[in-house]
């Protein structure tokens, strides 16, 4: 399970990266079920929903060099 704040729709394949030292592991993954959790508001005048999901993975991939310090963790669409 992952919490985010983007609407994800099961059925759809993400790929989440983890950012660990000095590498970015990337992991395919299919969304298995999505639910609204609770709303941030960030400013505070903005809501701003959060979300869990559950995620299969579907293979692992080879890490990468580290592009970019920060998150530890991001959740993308795979490259087309």
């Amino acid at each position: 399970m992952i919490e985010h704040t983007e609407r994800l729709a099961p059925g759809e394949t993400r790929i989440l990266t983890l950012s660990l030292i000095a590498r970015d592991f990337h992991l395919p993954a299919r969304v298995v079920w999505s639910h609204t959790y609770r709303g941030e508001t960030s400013p505070p005048e903005q809501l701003r929903p959060a979300f869990r999901s559950g995620l299969c993975f579907t293979e692992f991939a080879t890490a990468s060099k580290l592009d970019r310090p920060g998150d530890p963790a991001t959740l993308s669409p795979p490259a087309p």
